[in-house]
């Protein structure tokens, strides 16, 4: 009998062994205990989604305004931990707000993460996240930890007119990361001065140019996987049709970045491993995807399907 192994690493000095090229791309929602759980009990990937501190109740922020206190993302972690077999990894998603209100920081202080990703914009489509609040009360609690929220619930005239039905409703903001190749340098090495053994970047289908930038940010940093998202994308959990479709179709991103990788090679710079997500599921997709990407595809993104089986699970576990 013949058997096929399909073991596989990436990293810089730091490796990180799989035991099938598969991530579980990012999530903070829906079923993400079994999620994480899955995932280190077949040896791979997982990430938890940005801003998952937004969930914890038992969240509190320094002085400064940094995070001190999220129990949340350590019971994240242990998720993983608990049934780690020595492969994949549990890795942290952060995007501006994270990175302003300092939680990449406080998960390598306080909560056993090796590995951090830096998102380029909401689900790594071009855009930032926009959502009305639900009442008054969570305005307040978004307000005072560390978001934006327009108008301002703690302006006491804000306030008073929202009470007299003025008429109109508050809205969180997602900060925009504008950053450069200096900053995410200065971010990259502060990161693995802290502790980081691996960074990763999530990309999606913006400008060919801007493409061909983060890839050489990234092979000028040695972060370890890039995650490009493809049409359609994202976990489910928000299955609108702009959040499904947006971005190149992932066979057409595929090509795109498998250009700009081969130009960094041409130009012997070191290579980023990469990740291709958007309506993977199914084995033969995998091995196509993996296969038109070779040799710098390294590894294929599952989210929904991943996400799929750990509801029904759990639905059928009841």
């Amino acid at each position: 009998m013949y058997t096929a192994d399909l073991n596989c690493e990436i990293g810089y000095e730091k490796m990180i062994k799989l035991k099938a090229p598969i991530i579980l791309p990012a999530m903070a929602k829906l079923d993400w205990e079994d999620y994480y759980s899955g995932a280190a009990m077949a040896g791979t990937i997982a990430v938890i989604g940005e801003s998952a501190i937004k969930s914890d109740t038992e969240l509190m922020h320094d002085g400064n305004g940094k995070v001190s206190n999220a129990p949340l993302l350590s019971r994240m972690v242990q998720c993983f931990r608990k049934f780690d077999i020595g492969y994949g990894d549990i890795v942290l998603q952060a995007n501006a707000d994270d990175i302003a209100l300092g939680t990449p920081e406080y998960a390598l202080k306080h909560c056993n993460v090796k590995t951090l990703e830096i998102k380029f914009r909401q689900a790594a489509k071009g855009i930032q996240h926009v959502a009305s609040v639900g009442s008054y009360e969570e305005a307040v609690w978004l307000r005072q930890n560390g978001y934006l929220v327009e108008p301002d619930p703690l302006d006491e005239r804000v306030k008073k007119q929202y009470f007299e039905d003025a008429g109109f409703y508050f809205t969180q903001y997602g900060r925009l990361p504008m950053w450069n190749e200096e900053i995410l340098s200065e971010k990259i090495h502060g990161y693995r001065s802290m502790g980081a053994e691996n960074i990763f970047f999530k990309m999606a289908g913006y400008r060919v140019e801007d493409i061909r930038r983060v890839l050489s940010i990234a092979s000028e940093n040695h972060v370890a996987l890039v995650t490009f998202d493809g049409a359609g994308g994202g976990t489910g959990h928000n299955p609108c049709k702009m959040m499904n479709e947006w971005s190149y179709p992932t066979i057409e991103l595929e090509k795109i970045v498998f250009e700009a990788m081969r130009e960094l090679n041409k130009k012997g710079k070191w290579p980023p491993a990469i990740a291709m997500a958007g309506g993977i599921a199914t084995e033969d997709v995998i091995c196509k995807v993996l296969t038109l990407g070779a040799p710098y595809v390294k590894l294929t993104a599952i989210g929904r399907g991943a996400v799929a089986a750990a509801m029904s699970s759990k639905e059928s576990a009841k």
